[in-house]
């Protein structure tokens, strides 16, 4: 239950929050401990979300969130404790205040007014919204979202950033455009989320995965690069920067009960691209989750069927862009700089040089992916050893430098002007659990799962790796 203090707890609790945040500026904004900007910024874009700083993800009891010029402390709405040290989140949504956040909210609210706000999707049909009053995971208010008959198919919705037009509702042309403050780091989305007893349990169990199996539940991502607003365009997408988180609920073991999805920066698949996008595919413009500017929640209509009879409910709370204090403890860089482009011609074998760093004082046992498409006919070898395929695993002695090749041969049929990322992933060993190398259970919930790839670890888990762009030039 939410408990509303005083001014004196506000300023008491805030600076316990603030002495708990890292003292490195680039993981933990010393700005934000600046309690003059926290209560300016917060409080002039209260509708925007909640932030927390500095507080132990695994003690739910120091869970704090700061909206606007209100303290409200929660003993119980955190994620699942995974071992991680340190975390800070800005919640987007979690429906508390027993309002739907929809477009006619937004456009009711002053002129200039900066929110996410709720939409159908429409290949989803047409959900409608409501509260549901005491139905979240810790008695407090979810958004019920509801596909009333089979012509709606399934539940779906997006959240849209928007900015009131005393009315209606406008795009935005500027840095606001962003869900997550500029200032603030993430690095994890994370929503708890539920459906009916029965809803697609005969489905869920289906192993092993195929095509379409291998996804029920479709988290799709937005992205703009800073570099790119001008003040006359909307920033909403930027360089097909559409990404999709193909996860997998196991609804027969759920049975309607609550579960926690926590997605890390290496989604599953990108608009158009066939291979698995690299780490942080945002970079060097910016980090993924910090360039956010809309997504969409999806049941992915593929198999329609609920196996329930119909109204068809879902239900959602608590999202939120969380940054984790990871133990990353292998650096990869390419030699030529994380993003750059380089031009491959048809037919000719192109290299580019990565290392890999361990940065720990302890040997790491690291699960390699080549997140680099099959129409470069790709390979890696390493410098003065054997070659890496996907799934083998890597150990690194403590502080041991490695060097590494990528190969590429770009097919000789391809149109010039091709582009797409070739990149390596390296994910650590003892986070991967999976009883067959078939699908990876996530950290937090093990009743959410992702197609094993077959390398990548689960959605929450530390991945490390780089990136360059390719264009093919004939």
């Amino acid at each position: 239950m939410n408990h509303k203090l005083t001014a004196l707890l506000y300023l008491f609790v805030l600076g316990v929050a603030v002495s708990g945040c890292s003292s490195d500026v680039s993981k933990a904004d010393s700005a934000l401990a600046d309690s003059a900007l926290a209560d300016s910024a917060l409080a002039d874009s209260t509708m925007d979300g909640t932030t927390t700083d500095g507080i132990n993800a695994s003690d739910s009891s120091h869970d704090v969130f700061v909206a606007g010029d209100t303290l409200v402390a929660d003993d119980s709405r955190v994620s699942t404790d995974i071992g991680r040290p340190t975390a800070s989140s800005y919640v987007i949504m979690d429906f508390n205040d027993g309002i739907v956040h929809d477009a006619l909210w937004l456009g009711s609210k002053p002129l200039g007014t900066v929110a996410p706000y709720l939409e159908a999707k429409a290949d989803s049909g047409l959900s409608t919204f409501s509260i549901a009053k005491g139905a979240g995971p810790d008695g407090s208010d979810a958004l019920e979202v509801t596909a009333p008959t089979s012509a709606e198919l399934l539940p779906g919705f997006w959240i849209l950033n928007g900015k009131s037009l005393g009315g209606s509702v406008g795009n935005i042309k500027d840095t606001t455009g962003y869900l997550l403050p500029q200032g603030m780091h993430a690095n994890r989305l994370e929503f708890r989320i539920r459906f009916q007893p029965g809803y697609q349990a005969t489905r869920a169990a289906l192993q092993p995965p195929s095509y379409p199996n291998h996804q029920n539940f479709n988290l799709g991502t937005y992205h703009f690069d800073p570099n790119r607003i001008d003040g006359v365009n909307d920033v909403k997408e930027s360089d097909n920067w559409h990404f999709y988180f193909q996860v997998w609920l196991r609804h027969d073991l759920a049975n309607g009960e609550w579960m926690t999805v926590v997605l890390n920066e290496v989604p599953q698949h990108q608009r158009s691209l066939s291979a698995l996008p690299p780490a942080n595919a945002t970079r060097p413009a910016g980090n993924f989750w910090e360039l956010l500017t809309r997504f969409y929640f999806n049941t992915v209509p593929y198999d329609s069927d609920p196996e329930i009879a119909y109204p068809v409910k879902m239900w959602i709370d608590d999202i939120r862009l969380t940054f984790v204090e990871e133990a990353a403890p292998l650096n990869v860089e390419f030699a030529v700089g994380t993003g750059h482009t380089v031009g491959v011609s048809g037919s000719t074998l192109h290299q580019e040089g990565f290392r890999v760093t361990n940065t720990s004082s302890s040997s790491v046992r690291a699960v390699f992916a080549l997140a680099t498409p099959s129409w470069l006919n790709p390979s890696v070898s390493e410098v003065g050893g054997g070659s890496l395929s996907n799934g083998d695993v890597v150990v690194f002695a403590a502080s041991e430098v490695r060097e590494f090749t990528l190969e590429m041969t770009a097919k000789s049929e391809l149109v010039a002007g091709r582009t797409d990322y070739a990149g390596v992933v390296f994910s650590l060993e003892k986070q991967i659990q999976s009883d067959t190398q078939s699908r990876c259970r996530s950290l937090s919930d093990d009743r959410v799962e992702r197609r094993w790839e077959p390398a990548v670890g689960p959605f929450d888990g530390t991945s490390m790796g780089d990136h360059i762009r390719i264009e093919q030039l004939d």
